[in-house]
């Protein structure tokens, strides 16, 4: 369990944008809509990382299934 929490925030930490940091240093993060759009893309870029984790996790169960 421990080997696949390490590879999922590695995804994560790879397909990070830096999302957070530019609300933060942008002169226009105040208005909601500047965080929807941020929210959404971090909503999106999550899909991604668990149907990569997934689609990984499959593809491990086939090349060990005997044959």
């Amino acid at each position: 369990m421990v080997i696949a929490g390490v590879f999922f925030q590695g995804l994560q930490m790879f397909s990070d944008v830096g999302i957070g940091p530019s609300i933060i240093q942008n002169k226009r993060g105040e208005p909601p809509h500047f965080y929807n759009t941020a929210w959404t893309i971090q909503v999106f870029r999550g899909y991604r990382v668990v149907a990569l984790c997934f689609n990984a996790c499959v593809a491990d169960v086939q090349a060990l299934r005997p044959a």
